[in-house]
């Protein structure tokens, strides 16, 4: 709900497109020095227990958003969110819990399969409740509807979520654990590689708000639409293609495929002409941005110790993270001094490695 009026309610308060990605950056921050403690939190305490902090804490977060009277009072609420913002690792740890090792990935993808729907209902509400008129108190609805979503969450947590069998927590100190784990090359490895689809992901998300403004001219209202069209896809994608795809070509091939349709979708953004090119160029970025992540994640948690998952996927989310922080402001500087299809060339380049890493792990299972 937040992404399409996020960055139209930083420029009432007088930022630029480098202080709007700045903002997105920030609880991308705040997330990344937050999410190994609230895995390993969910270690200690329960997944459920876990849940339930963090979503009172992202309504509160929420809260204060549409309260914000400054700049920097937007920049405070959004850090408080990403510090709250522990249910991804946690909800990742409770995946772990109940789902037998050989269709993790395709478990975890019913996650991305979650954000995928929301992006095609948020993005749309959001929008249409902030209307067309930029003023301050049209922003401020989207974020207490967020705060109020947010509580229903934690509500339908109390009462229907249960609290799954797990492995005992090791008793070795979180920081210890974490660098445990990240001293094995191969969990090194692929958290790189998830930090770099995230990077391509926060990069490309935060500046299509401005980039169709920029270039159609389009408000809230026409960027939540056109965001609801990424995530509509990606829930198909992520909600009933991964699994089957990945038990018929194999994890590596699939995301293969998926770089090289982001690549293709990236390169093609400035003939991007109308509603139609939109399509196309998003539809291909799409693919690429929902196969990714759950497929690295889904390995990062087969390749952890089943006594880690929560620390090891906190340690992932903590990789997306730095993904999410530097991805923004680099597309806010591309965009000032470079221009409105730069941030989009620059993400092409960051897939690269993917790119090469799939290729080669692709070529090893043939033989």
């Amino acid at each position: 709900m937040l992404y399409p009026i996020l960055p139209f309610l930083a420029k009432t308060l007088g930022a630029d497109a480098r202080g709007v990605t700045l903002l997105i950056a920030s609880h991308s921050l705040a997330q990344l020095i937050s999410a190994p403690l609230w895995g390993r939190i969910s270690d200690r305490i329960g997944r459920k227990r876990a849940l339930l902090l963090v979503l009172l804490g992202i309504a509160g977060g929420h809260l204060w958003l549409g309260l914000a009277g400054s700049l920097t009072g937007l920049f405070l609420a959004r850090a408080f969110s990403g510090a709250m913002a522990g249910n991804v690792a946690v909800a990742q740890a409770y995946i772990a819990d109940v789902t037998p090792i050989e269709a993790r990935s395709g478990g975890l993808a019913k996650i991305g399969a979650a954000f995928g729907i929301a992006f095609v209902i948020g993005p749309a509400i959001g929008g249409m409740v902030a209307g067309g008129a930029e003023t301050r108190a049209d922003f401020a609805l989207p974020c207490f509807a967020a705060a109020g979503l947010s509580l229903l969450a934690f509500l339908l947590t109390l009462l229907f979520v249960g609290e799954p069998a797990r492995h005992e927590a090791r008793k070795t100190p979180p920081a210890r654990q974490v660098l445990q784990l990240l001293a094995r090359p191969r969990i090194l490895g692929l958290i790189a590689l998830l930090a770099a689809m995230t990077m391509v992901f926060s990069q490309t998300i935060s500046i299509y708000p401005l980039f169709l403004e920029a270039r159609f001219d389009w408000g809230p209202r026409e960027v939540g639409w056109a965001i609801a069209y990424i995530g509509l896809l990606a829930a198909i994608i992520q909600g009933g293609l991964i699994g089957p795809a990945t038990k018929w070509l194999g994890e590596w091939p699939v995301l293969l495929i998926g770089a090289l349709a982001l690549v293709v979708g990236l390169a093609g953004v400035d003939l991007v002409g109308g509603v139609g090119g939109y399509l196309w160029q998003a539809g291909l970025v799409s693919i690429g941005l929902s196969v990714g992540p759950p497929i690295l994640t889904g390995r990062i948690s087969r390749a952890s110790p089943a006594d880690a998952q929560g620390a090891s996927l906190g340690a992932a989310s903590s990789g997306a993270g730095i993904g999410r922080i530097l991805g923004p402001p680099i597309s806010g500087i591309a965009f000032v001094e470079l221009g409105a299809a730069a941030p989009f060339y620059l993400a092409g380049l960051m897939i690269v490695p993917v790119i090469i890493a799939a290729a080669w792990h692709s070529k090893e299972r043939r033989r």
